[in-house]
């Protein structure tokens, strides 16, 4: 590979941000740059709704040039509305003094209350599509202004959509040779499908079209996007690849200097970080399962709660308490409430299992969410969680191949018992050795980001060379 090819990557989220969208092309580019690539990015400034993330601030070193936009506060209005109507009032409390204040004149007031007479899930994609649409013009005039065109290869990424819209655009004046659009979620991940104008899928299989490659985070997300795409499906065959989620090794390096030793030596613990999301009644990021098999091996007497602890932070703390209080299990939860990404890991890091939830449907499937590459970071044994209809889900597949701990799924209604005999032997290691023993090693290492960023190279490489 020639050194000093010239890549720009949008992203809207980007480092140093304490979101885990931020973290993804953060992360590539910091590994795309130490291969030689000269890497210029193009972000939204969102640090008016986001606290910083001191463990992305390092990376930033490894750019070329970071062009923050400044974000329109019209732009979040319909979803902010949503959010504050969604979020239980304990939870909007714990949150309040971990996230930046969020400025609110009498003007921004008055539109939301308009806002919420017409809102619903049409208006919200017509509003935020049309917003994309000005960004990605904006976004562009940008780079004309900065004199930073062309480029060899641009990396785009969903979402929002105002990434493809500005791909789509500087493919079309010839001033990109490598066009990759990747999808870090489904077109459709956070809309419901049949609400959506028409329109939006003629877009978006327009913008399918005129990408040079597109790269998607998972087999399933790869598989839904054939079947609901308007393109016919040899077509994206050609240019389909699956480039996953991952973590930093050098960050995973760091964390194992660390003592990593549970916080309380005495104690069985388990952390959960993120947030428990309610997609509909079938899927969701439930915690019932784990719950149900402690309290299951308390009352057999295998179990002592006593030496039991469960470590939360983020988001939904009142969906998480009544899901303990449920199973009479409230007193062994410690609630960290809503941190950012460093306390986090760290968090993980000082814990023996590290939880993730999910789920797995026919339309749903390949949901692998970036914490579920942030718990194989940790080099602790991890539980997966995956509710829904459907057995043998991808990652279910992945925590085997890679020896990552146990998946239970909500499918595989034998399964539950294994849960609980997983649970039972961790605790009884526990007790033995006084630390769990972790099988992942070297295999996990394919996670890393900078393989990941060998991916993007090659794509970029293969069409940049002559």
């Amino acid at each position: 590979m020639k050194a000093n090819k010239k890549i720009l990557i949008v992203s809207p989220f980007f480092a140093p941000e304490n979101s885990v969208a931020s973290v993804r092309f953060t992360k590539i580019g910091k590994y795309l740059a130490k291969m030689g690539y000269t890497v210029d990015v193009l972000c939204s400034n969102m640090m008016a709704e986001f606290i910083e993330d001191e463990t992305l601030k390092p990376d930033l070193k490894w750019f070329h040039r970071i062009i923050r936009q400044p974000f329109p506060a019209l732009y979040y209005l319909p979803l902010r509305c949503a959010i504050r109507e969604g979020a239980g009032a304990k939870d909007r409390e714990r949150c309040k003094d971990s996230s930046p204040p969020v400025k609110t004149g009498v003007l921004m007031k008055l539109l939301g209350k308009i806002w919420k007479l017409i809102r619903n899930d049409t208006t919200m994609s017509i509003w935020v599509d049309a917003w994309d649409r000005l960004l990605a013009a904006q976004y562009y005039r940008t780079l004309k202004k900065e004199k930073l065109l062309p480029y060899d290869g641009v990396i785009t990424t969903y979402s929002p959509l105002l990434s493809h819209y500005l791909g789509e655009r500087l493919k079309r004046k010839g001033l990109c040779r490598v066009w990759i659009a990747d999808y870090r979620d489904n077109f459709w991940a956070f809309e419901k499908k049949e609400k959506m104008p028409a329109y939006l899928f003629r877009s978006n299989a327009r913008l399918e079209k005129k990408a040079d490659f597109i790269t998607v985070v998972s087999e399933g997300e790869k598989k839904q996007l054939i079947a609901e795409s308007l393109n016919p499906p040899e077509l994206l065959a050609k240019k389909l690849r699956v480039v996953r989620n991952g973590f930093d090794p050098e960050e995973r390096e760091a964390l194992g200097k660390e003592n990593g030793g549970s916080v309380e030596a005495g104690k069985l613990v388990f952390t959960y970080c993120g947030t428990l999301q309610q997609v509909d009644e079938l899927c969701s990021s439930d915690l019932s399962a784990f719950f149900r098999a402690l309290a299951e091996l308390i009352e057999e007497g295998k179990v002592e709660a006593e030496r039991l602890l469960f470590q939360y932070a983020g988001r939904s703390c009142e969906k998480m308490k009544e899901t303990a209080t449920r199973y009479g299990l409230l007193s062994i939860v410690k609630d960290y409430g809503y941190v950012d990404r460093a306390v986090s890991l760290r968090l993980q890091h000082s814990g023996d299992i590290t939880l993730v939830c999910t789920w797995n449907r026919e339309n749903r499937q390949g949901i692998i969410s970036g914490k579920f590459y942030e718990a194989a970071e940790m080099g602790k044994p991890l539980l997966v969680l995956v509710t829904g209809p459907l057995s043998q889900s991808e990652v279910k597949s992945m925590v085997e191949e890679y020896q990552l701990g146990f998946c239970w799924e909500e499918a595989e209604l034998e399964y539950f018992s294994k849960l609980k005999e997983w649970i039972l032997a961790k605790y009884r290691e526990k007790e033995r050795k006084g630390v769990l023993a972790f099988t992942g090693g070297q295999k996990s290492e394919e996670l890393g980001h900078d393989r990941l960023a060998e991916q993007f190279a090659f794509l970029l490489t293969g069409n940049l060379e002559d």
